[in-house]
């Protein structure tokens, strides 16, 4: 495994599936300046306008928690994607994630190194996004991860018995933050 793992589940171009499949990529190397995502998708996902936070469209648990995040966002730059939208499998591909990975998953571009956090570093970077009081649940990093991402994976894998299948029907308000329709 590489030797500098980043401990917040990000992946990065060049990750070997070992280290994508546990969320343990290096974020080394990851160069991609966006220019093949611009031709195919426009502007819509150039990650140099800020980070992009995809969701299982048909969850109710995730279509809550983009509500959430709508209500309590301070500075309103995240931007949204299903997972089974065409942008958010085209960011899933490009970030090296296995399409099995169902999960909040977190992608952003700083400084050229593309980045994405799954698990509980998607959920903890959304934390910190939204600033304020709810930003001290960020705190939460410093639980060990292996811990923190369990605990998420079995949340995640019963939380349509939380919540029924839903869809997010964003506001005309909100709409240009949602870069794809949802396509099964």
């Amino acid at each position: 495994m590489n030797s500098s793992i980043d401990s917040r589940n990000a992946h990065a171009i060049g990750a070997s599936d070992d280290e994508r499949a546990t969320g343990d990529a290096s974020v080394e190397g990851g160069s991609d300046n966006g220019s093949e995502t611009k031709q195919v998708f426009g502007d819509d996902t150039d990650l140099s306008k800020g980070p992009v936070l995809l969701y299982d469209g048909e969850c109710g648990v995730c279509t809550r928690s983009i509500q959430w995040i709508l209500r309590h966002e301070r500075s309103q730059t995240l931007r949204f994607a299903a997972l089974q939208s065409q942008v958010g499998k085209h960011l899933i591909r490009r970030a090296n994630i296995p399409e099995n990975i169902d999960s909040l998953i977190w992608v952003q571009q700083p400084a050229g190194e593309l980045q994405a956090r799954i698990w509980s570093g998607a959920v903890i970077e959304a934390l910190r996004y939204v600033r304020g009081p709810w930003s001290t649940l960020a705190l939460m990093r410093f639980i060990p991860r292996p811990l923190r991402d369990f605990g998420y994976r079995l949340f995640a894998r019963h939380r349509l018995t939380f919540s029924p299948k839903a869809c997010l029907l964003p506001t005309p308000e909100t709409r240009a933050r949602f870069l794809d329709a949802w396509s099964p």
